[in-house]
């Protein structure tokens, strides 16, 4: 019953859309392990913060238990975020992300870099023609901490460049880089209108906000091969239609779709 347990509160942690209370989690155990003591309950979560699984944190004078950088992470069917200096064993077909603790945008737990992340994944499975001859490339806007990147230099893009305004998240994307050991398929610039962007990329990577996406939709069909595939996210559970808007004109279809914790991610292929 213990681990049973162990297991659920890992899994409500994990994918509970905003930070879980001891009150929450009282309430949720409660109500799916009826048979079960508080004791039980109590218990299993006092092995996981002895783990270091979990951990309670304090936000505004209010405690919560979070996730705790020791394990890694399943964020979609082939791809798990890990602590740098977690050291276990895989499937051959997964994919782990080893992430230094910095300070930039996108380390995993946001609903938009999981979204993300699993549109890459499942991107890169429907295209195993274009990846199939080596010459694949991948534009990865505002990389933050290069998560999305690496993602897709794992999953078999032979040449990723990932572009970020912000210094800060220039360097902590350089040091992923090089401890995912991808820094021979990625390269880090500062601006879409680099010397390094030139033209046919088949993916383009964005999660930002819509008035930037708007702003950015023009530069990205200019440098995208004719039926490129794109995977956005950063817009609001439904709010997608401002890409009709902004692709008015250009051809495509949106061949996948998903939506958690009020975040919104779509991946289209352009037609050509």
């Amino acid at each position: 019953m213990n681990r049973t347990m162990r297991d659920r509160i890992l899994d409500l942690v994990t994918h509970h859309c905003a930070r879980i209370t001891p009150s929450d989690l009282k309430r949720r155990m409660r109500r799916d392990f009826p048979s079960g003591t508080a004791h039980e309950w109590r218990t299993a979560l006092r092995h996981l913060i002895d783990t270091g699984a979990v951990v309670y944190t304090n936000h505004f004078n209010t405690t919560h238990i979070e996730l705790g950088h020791t394990r890694p992470i399943r964020v979609s069917k082939r791809i798990l975020i890990s602590p740098s200096n977690c050291l276990f064993q895989t499937d051959d077909r997964e994919v782990v992300i080893k992430l230094n603790d910095g300070a930039a945008f996108g380390n995993g737990d946001h609903p938009t870099s999981r979204l993300m992340l699993q549109g890459i994944d499942w991107a890169m499975a429907a295209s195993p023609k274009v990846l199939a001859d080596g010459m694949s490339k991948a534009i990865d806007i505002g990389t933050g901490n290069g998560i999305l990147s690496i993602a897709a230099a794992n999953l078999g893009v032979s040449r990723i460049i990932a572009v970020d305004t912000d210094p800060l998240a220039r360097v902590e994307a350089n040091y992923n880089i090089n401890l995912n050991r991808v820094q021979d398929r990625v390269v880090i610039v500062e601006d879409v209108n680099a010397a390094a962007i030139t033209k046919n990329y088949d993916f383009i990577f964005a999660n930002l906000r819509p008035p930037t996406l708007l702003a950015l939709f023009q530069r990205m069909l200019a440098v995208s091969v004719p039926e490129g595939v794109w995977v956005l996210s950063g817009f609001r559970a439904g709010g997608h239609r401002f890409i009709q808007k902004g692709l008015a004109g250009a051809g495509y279809a949106v061949i996948w779709q998903s939506e958690t914790c009020g975040w919104g991610a779509v991946a289209l292929k352009l037609k050509n």
